[in-house]
């Protein structure tokens, strides 16, 4: 009984270093985050839907540079938007608790949006760039997955005379690939 009391006991001791080797120079991170929503305003009920594939290099021990893409869908009566954008991004990890890493992400890149009047039936075409500061933690559910909750805020130009800031918690998960095998 003792010796497998110190087993476990050397195992629980060596656990925390082996789960985080995964946020080495050299590894890849793949995953994302996804949205839907159903919102109403003046009797009018809109739906939304977003996506955000990403892929991920560690250039260093615990810092990622990698690129997100962007995809959003809006619907509702009298009008269809739709939105797709590029934004690379700097990730740092910088503390952990437990099998949970907390992590801040820097990112800038552009979007393309296309918007579409349903009632006048005139279609317009416009963009700018994309800022977003994120500050969150990873949950690690094995050494190489991991899901993760963050509160970020966003800044989009929509058009040359409309811009929308958001602040909100965001949901996803991550893949820590040792290397990445398409």
């Amino acid at each position: 009984m003792r010796p497998l009391f110190i087993s476990l006991f050397v195992i629980a001791l060596l656990l925390p270093a082996s789960l985080f080797a995964q946020l080495e120079k050299g590894r890849y991170m793949v995953g994302g985050s996804g949205s839907a929503q159903v919102s109403s305003a003046d009797e009018r009920s809109t739906l939304s839907i977003s996506a955000s594939p990403r892929l991920g290099y560690f250039f260093a021990d615990n810092f990622v540079i990698g690129a997100a893409l962007f995809l959003s869908l809006s619907n509702n009566e009298d009008y269809r938007w739709n939105s797709a954008g590029l934004t690379p991004f700097l990730r740092y990890y910088f503390y952990t608790i437990a099998k949970m890493q907390l992590f801040g992400e820097a990112r800038v890149g552009v979007s393309s949006n296309r918007n579409y009047n349903k009632i006048s039936d005139i279609t317009t075409n416009d963009g700018g760039p994309r800022l977003g500061l994120e500050l969150g933690m990873a949950c690690f559910l094995t050494p190489s997955v991991a899901l993760e909750g963050s509160l970020n805020y966003n800044y989009a130009q929509q058009s040359a005379n409309f811009a929308t800031n958001n602040f909100g918690l965001f949901f996803g998960f991550q893949i820590f690939l040792s290397e990445l095998k398409l």
